[in-house]
């Protein structure tokens, strides 16, 4: 019933569309935002090593970004281009 159904609407958008199950388009669209929620974990997860562990005697942090993050102005860093190419 459904390949019916999908085949009619096909049929009457024409070549130019294409007609996709909703559970296909939810999952190309949750992959971009489930890329950014493990980004965004990275990050969290590298902000709250640095902040404890510059806490702790005895321990040297140096961070590597293009700015330096609210909340770590005491840390000492290293400014770099993060995407540029190692050759």
């Amino acid at each position: 019933m459904k390949a019916a159904v999908s085949a009619g609407v096909a049929a009457a958008l024409g070549p130019s569309y294409e007609v996709v199950p909703a559970a296909k388009l939810a999952e190309e669209r949750a992959e971009p935002v489930r890329q950014g929620v493990g980004n965004l974990r990275m990050a969290l997860v590298g902000f709250a090593a640095v902040r404890h562990f510059m806490q702790l005697p005895g321990w040297e942090v140096v961070g590597i970004s293009r700015r330096i993050p609210p909340g770590l102005e005491g840390a000492p860093r290293r400014a770099d281009r993060l995407a540029r190419r190692w050759t």
